[in-house]
């Protein structure tokens, strides 16, 4: 009744722990390399950064963005480059 498993089975087998270990292994591996600054903390401090001001990045490009386009228009109604 009880059938013997196939050498394509056991390798099968054996592929699928292999990637399971190695999958385990580098997650590992990844979490130990995390420098300490990457605390939870850290991460729910940004987050509620983000809720208060979730547009801060935008604004300040848009921001610098505007500073720039003044300057050129400056630049461009200055008599002295005429």
């Amino acid at each position: 009744m009880i059938q013997s498993i196939t050498p394509t089975g056991w390798l099968i087998i054996i592929v699928f722990v292999l990637f399971v270990i190695g999958v385990n292994a580098s997650l590992l591996l990844s979490f130990r390399k995390k420098s300490g600054s990457d605390h939870w903390t850290d991460s729910m401090r940004h987050a509620g950064e983000v809720l208060r001001d979730p547009w801060k990045n935008e604004n300040a490009k848009l921001s610098e963005l505007s500073e720039k386009v003044d300057q050129i228009k400056q630049k461009k109604n200055d008599p002295k480059n005429s």
